[in-house]
């Protein structure tokens, strides 16, 4: 993708989007601001006064940005798409139906991006159950779709009003971001640094999501489960909302209906929607960095944020490790004149 300067200064060009937008109807109309609240409550209102399907709200920055169950969403930095998007679709007749339609459109979005990065040649994107779209166990993108109500057609006849919102981290340097470089990245930080045209991007988004839509349910489910982190077998860590408990446990199947069925470890099956819990991968694999007594400091803290930033946190976790630690290992580091620092690569000690 040619860098355009909109794409340097942080002003989305909406023309240029438009030229390069080869839809019916997903953002053929987009309006775009540069700071808003959030473009979830601008695009409900929009819908629920008619406007036309698959208007874009498009917004530089947000104030009031939320993701699913309202949990905050960090919407203030500037160079990365934040978006909602009007769909009418036909009247759920029942809460199942509804379910189904709300967790197949959020699975477009994400495989949209998916199409968006593969296109790129960027790897390792995947689906995060249920509604993100992670990189090496750091979330790029985040997806929230609300159910508006019902609101009448052209002709009369009554439509499912979803708006459809999209947080992406495009040209944000997550790397050097002082809180979020251990549990977020960007797809500019994926391509090596080199910026993303932010409206092209956008474009090619559209043309998938658009495309499909048109795609049945079994034909979603079939090409999430192969987009999907959570693997058969991989082990999780379970929160459930209710309560508030976590619990580690075993992924064993998403079905076709988008629950999931987790095996706790006293082997007792535990089958959820994504209303009732969320899962995080439990890493197999730690990479520790010494910081006790005969650590350079400055080095192990500038060690322990690159590896945060840059390792499969899929399969590895960061943390520091201390003398008293090692010692519970067997493990001795004695002073010495100069100061230094180490690294410990395992799999299963001192669990």
């Amino acid at each position: 993708m040619d860098v355009s300067e909109s794409t340097r200064d942080g002003t989305f060009d909406v023309e240029k989007f438009s030229s390069k937008l080869e839809t019916s109807y997903v953002g053929r109309r987009m309006v775009y601001t540069k700071v808003t609240g959030t473009t979830m409550d601008d695009a409900r209102e929009d819908g629920l006064r008619g406007c036309p399907d698959g208007t874009i709200h498009l917004a530089e920055t947000q104030t009031k940005a939320r993701g699913y169950k309202n949990h905050s969403w960090n919407a203030l930095n500037t160079g990365n798409l934040y978006f909602s998007i009007i769909l009418y679709r036909p009247k759920a007749i029942s809460d199942e139906m509804n379910y189904k339609a709300i967790f197949d459109t959020e699975l477009v979005a994400g495989l949209s991006l998916l199409q968006v990065a593969s296109d790129l040649r960027l790897d390792n994107f995947c689906l995060k159950w249920p509604n993100d779209v992670w990189v090496k166990g750091r979330k790029v993108a985040g997806i929230l779709l609300e159910d508006a109500g019902l609101v009448k057609g052209a002709e009369g006849e009554e439509r499912q009003l979803y708006i459809l919102g999209m947080g992406i981290n495009v040209n944000s340097d997550m790397r050097r971001h002082p809180e979020l470089y251990g549990i977020a990245t960007s797809v500019r930080c994926e391509n090596r640094g080199g910026f993303i045209d932010r409206e092209e991007m956008m474009a090619s988004f559209c043309g998938n999501l658009e495309r499909l839509l048109k795609c049945d349910h079994d034909t979603l489910y079939d090409m999430a489960s192969k987009s999907q982190l959570f693997d058969k077998g991989l082990r999780v860590r379970v929160t459930e909302y209710n309560s508030g408990q976590t619990f580690p446990g075993v992924m064993k199947n998403i079905t076709s209906d988008w629950m999931v069925t987790i095996q706790d470890d006293n082997g007792k099956l535990l089958t959820k929607s994504q209303y009732d819990f969320s899962l995080r991968p439990i890493p197999s694999k730690k990479i520790l960095v010494y910081n006790g007594d005969a650590a350079d400091q400055q080095s192990a803290n500038g060690l322990l944020a690159m590896f945060q930033s840059l390792v499969d946190l899929v399969q590895f976790s960061i943390e520091n490790i201390s003398d008293k630690k090692l010692q519970e290992g067997n493990i001795y580091i004695y002073p010495t004149k100069k100061k230094r620092t180490h690294i410990i690569l395992y799999s299963d000690f001192f669990n």
